[in-house]
């Protein structure tokens, strides 16, 4: 492949992968969701004798962890099948000052991950007009990662994270109001939204025109809060609406590192 990660309008194109001595060698395939199995494997390989869809290893599998105390006897949760690898009891949630408007986006954003759409979004929110109608609040971006480039330094900021529990920190000290997912590319799963979705603030999603995981995902765990954009004006609309009426607190994210026992199953067949 040319690179690690290819867009989606790359699969169609079969220079990309065709070449390579690895995937002619594969005669199965795991994938982390039936959305990733549904959109890769039509240009991976036609020979696959195999094609299985387990989750690896995360913090949560939130889609079960996130509906406690929800009516869910009509489904039986594959929950039963996970493994805990460790635990530590959720805290209350944490309080989020309103006096100003903290946006975050969770990993290293490159472009890839659209720090080119991060960058009009600044110009956006420097706009006269958004200011005005921000009134006496003040907004500003938080990176729980890096950026690739260098950007507005006056409210843009960002923090690498090394753990969870590091992450916990920053969260508990920046409280972010909401968390953009600005990813052009195809994601596989996106461990970076298990956290996102833990912490129970808004997310706001670029729209994307391929099945995406990430909207599959966020839309099954958190129909309410979770919204999407198709450019930067509506994001506007969204982003005003949200300081009018901005989340009070949010959830730190719970250590509990989980996986499949399928794994287990699968590695020892």
């Amino acid at each position: 492949m040319k690179r690690p990660q290819l867009y989606y309008h790359e699969l169609h194109d079969p220079s990309n992968y065709s070449e390579s001595p690895i995937l002619p060698l594969i005669d199965g395939m795991v994938f982390q969701h039936n959305i990733t199995k549904s959109m890769f494997c039509p240009f991976l390989s036609s020979t696959l004798k195999e094609q299985i869809v387990i989750p690896l290893p995360d913090f949560s599998h939130i889609e079960h962890s996130s509906n406690v105390g929800k009516n869910n006897s009509s489904k039986k949760s594959d929950d039963s099948q996970n493994h805990t690898i460790h635990h530590e009891q959720q805290k209350l949630p944490i309080p989020i000052p309103t006096d100003e408007i903290t946006i975050g986006l969770i990993g290293d954003i490159q472009k890839v991950k659209g720090i080119d759409i991060l960058w009009f979004i600044c110009m956006m929110v420097s706009e006269n007009y958004f200011q005005q109608k921000l009134g006496n609040k003040k907004i500003k971006f938080m990176i729980f990662g890096r950026p690739s480039e260098y950007l507005f330094r006056n409210f843009v900021h960002y923090t690498p994270y090394v753990s969870i529990q590091h992450l916990n920190q920053l969260l508990e000290q920046y409280r972010p109001h909401v968390f953009l997912d600005l990813s052009l590319w195809p994601e596989t799963w996106s461990y970076t939204l298990t956290l996102a979705l833990q912490t129970r603030i808004p997310i706001f999603s670029l729209m994307k025109p391929f099945p995406s995981v990430i909207q599959e995902r966020a839309k099954k765990v958190s129909p309410d809060t979770f919204r999407t954009f198709s450019n930067v004006s509506e994001l506007r609309d969204l982003l005003l609406e949200l300081v009018h009426n901005p989340p009070r607190d949010l959830f730190l994210i719970p250590p509990f590192l989980r996986y499949s026992r399928r794994w287990t199953h699968l590695l020892l067949s």
